[in-house]
């Protein structure tokens, strides 16, 4: 089972890194491609939050029902509001460690997807 992921990155580097690295088992989706109207669902959201005008986006795509992984090169954890379906995630890591990173909790996710399908 492919996990559908919305990625929300202006500069497309991460979106490319993603696509690269975690190719089993995930189908990244960008999010300009990605309209309120498409018959895409999506399992989770990754941000990328580069700038802050973005922010406006941020808060249209949050929900809090979907996991959602905030990414950042200013995020230190420290005053986040700690959810069950919210992860961020500190771009200042290097390339392999961001890999990790994201592998780690992308298939924490898929794990709480396949027993909610399991529990069904």
């Amino acid at each position: 089972m492919d996990i559908e992921i919305l990625v929300y990155d202006n500069q497309l580097g991460y979106y490319d890194l993603l696509r690269e690295e975690l190719r089993m088992g995930y189908v990244f989706t960008l999010h300009p491609s990605y309209t309120d109207d498409s018959p895409v669902k999506h399992d989770a959201v990754i941000f990328f939050l580069n700038d802050g005008i973005e922010l406006i986006d941020l808060a249209k795509l949050y929900d809090e029902k979907l996991p959602f992984i905030l990414a950042s090169t200013k995020i230190t954890g420290d005053g986040l509001l700690k959810r069950e379906n919210l992860f961020t995630v500190n771009l200042n890591l290097t390339k392999d460690a961001l890999v990790k990173e994201f592998k780690k909790i992308l298939d924490g996710i898929a794990n709480q997807l396949i027993l909610s399908e399991n529990a069904l």
